[in-house]
C-alpha cells in the first residue's frame, strides 16, 4: 500500500487505483492523475507527485489514459505543501 497525502499533511493510502483515508473509507478511484469519487464519479482532487489536491480546473472529468506512479514515502507526516490548489474534501 502506497501512501500519499493531501495538500495539508492529511495521511490517505493507496491501493491499486483506490485511494482511502486513514479510517478505511474509500476517498476515490484513480484515473490518470485525477481522483474521481466511485459513487458518483464526481472530481475529488488531482496526484501532483505524492498530493491529493483540488483544482478547480481539474474538473472537467478523467480524460487521461494512464495512471501516475505513486511512491513509497517513509514518514508518517509530512508538513503542508505550498503548491497551487486547495485541500480536497475526504471522509474521515
Amino acid at each position: 500500500m502506497s501512501k500519499l497525502w493531501t495538500k495539508n499533511g492529511r495521511p490517505l493510502s493507496c491501493q491499486g487505483n483506490d485511494v482511502f483515508a486513514p479510517s478505511g473509507a474509500l476517498v476515490g478511484h484513480i484515473h490518470g492523475d485525477r481522483v474521481f469519487r466511485v459513487e458518483d464519479g464526481g472530481y475529488v482532487g488531482t496526484l501532483v507527485g505524492d498530493r491529493l489536491i483540488y483544482r478547480t480546473y481539474d474538473i472537467d472529468g478523467p480524460n487521461r489514459a494512464y495512471t501516475r506512479r505513486v511512491t513509497d514515502i517513509n514518514a508518517d507526516t509530512v508538513p503542508p505543501s505550498h503548491t497551487w490548489g486547495d485541500e480536497p474534501t475526504v471522509p474521515v
